[in-house]
């Protein structure tokens, strides 16, 4: 069944996203950290967060282009999730962690107060636990 259309953006060929953990092997952790899996959970917060047409987009937010399939997400969340860079303390607490990572294409925009520009960089927000709490296009 294919993804509704709202909240959140339009969302082709996002069929199986209702049910789906993705977990890549060779993942670059934060210390003492557990592998971190692209869920339904995961996805549902960042099509709501960080799609046009999201009940939380707005102009502090980078969006996701409207294009971008559920296989373009595992490949971007991929690259994030095994790029060898170094992960530091996030707001929200002390179980969390960031770092920004360039993406081999164009994946959004960054956000309007940020001058809305094609961006090939994300940001990625995990806990240690093992959740994937975020992640958006931004400045690199």
């Amino acid at each position: 069944m294919a993804a509704a259309a709202s909240p959140g953006g339009g969302f082709r060929g996002w069929d199986g996203w209702e049910d789906c953990e993705f977990i890549p092997l060779g993942q670059n952790l934060p210390e003492g950290g557990f592998d971190v899996a692209l869920d339904t959970l995961a996805l549902r917060g960042i099509r709501k967060h960080h799609f046009a047409g999201g009940e939380f987009a707005d102009e502090t937010k980078g969006l996701f282009k409207a294009d971008l399939t559920l296989a373009d997400m595992r490949n971007i969340f991929n690259q994030a999730i095994t790029d060898p860079g170094q992960w530091k303390q996030a707001n929200g607490g002390a179980a969390y962690r960031e770092k920004s990572v360039r993406i081999d294409r164009v994946v959004g925009l960054t956000s309007k107060k940020s001058g809305e520009e094609e961006t090939k960089w994300i940001n990625i927000v995990v806990s240690v636990h093992g959740d994937l709490v975020t992640m958006y296009p931004t400045r690199g």
